[in-house]
């Protein structure tokens, strides 16, 4: 095994297989399987040879990347002791689908509809969890769509009031022409126009919100522009 396993070895992985397989050498032929991701033929040596703690192992530990070990052992099938831990296994990782589970094992007079019973109900439970999860989000998201189309059609068709008195720029008694935003903000119209870097934006709401530093900005500009220029 000291050779099979020293990286700087240098072996023929098909010849020496098959003398580990002439030799009867299971170790050796494991390391192989494992090496050259024969992890079926790895599965199946341990069936064969009635190791089926051994055979769940593999299926654990390679089953995600190949969900046909997971098959393979369900239709050997596995012994009864080992039956629970291996739908389990499968339960948890949503490896394979409970009808296909249930079609594996049905090929087979090993067991019965009792043996399955806990899987089959557990599948059941979690099916319904999840029916119920995406029900209430369906709910929610239905109610929220209402209220957003009552909302824009309120404000569609309902007058708005606009309470205040004073432009939120200069602080001054509002005069006409002025600007209104639904946030409550009101403006005169020049005051507006002289703080306003959107036409659409109100500009007290717009200060409120993280802007980056003008000078972190500039400095990221020139930044870019010696990036750009090459030395002549």
């Amino acid at each position: 095994m000291r050779v099979l396993k020293d990286p700087s070895a240098t072996y023929d992985k098909d010849q020496v297989l098959i003398m580990c397989q002439m030799l009867g050498f299971k170790h050796g032929i494991l390391h192989l399987y494992e090496e050259s991701k024969l992890w079926r033929a790895q599965l199946a040596l341990h069936l064969r040879l009635s190791e089926p703690t051994q055979a769940l192992a593999v299926c654990k530990r390679r089953g995600a990347a190949c969900p046909r070990l997971w098959l393979d052992l369900l239709y050997t099938p596995p012994p009864p002791a080992l039956l629970q831990e291996v739908l389990a296994a499968i339960a948890q990782e949503k490896l394979l689908s409970p009808i296909l589970v249930i079609d594996c094992l049905t090929s087979t007079p090993t067991y019965t509809l009792g043996d399955v019973r806990k899987y089959l109900m557990n599948v059941l439970k979690s099916e319904d969890e999840v029916i119920t999860r995406e029900q209430e989000l369906a709910t929610k998201y239905r109610t929220e769509s209402e209220k957003m189309k009552s909302d824009i059609e309120a404000l569609r068709l309902s007058p708005a009031t606009f309470q205040s008195s004073r432009c939120a720029a200069c602080a001054r008694p509002l005069e006409l022409p002025t600007v209104h935003f639904l946030c409550q903000h009101s403006y005169h119209h020049h005051c507006f126009q002289s703080y306003s870097e959107s036409e659409s934006e109100c500009c007290a709401c717009a200060a409120s919100r993280p802007r980056r530093d003008t000078t972190a900005r500039a400095a990221e500009t020139l930044h870019d522009r010696l990036q750009k220029e090459h030395d002549p």
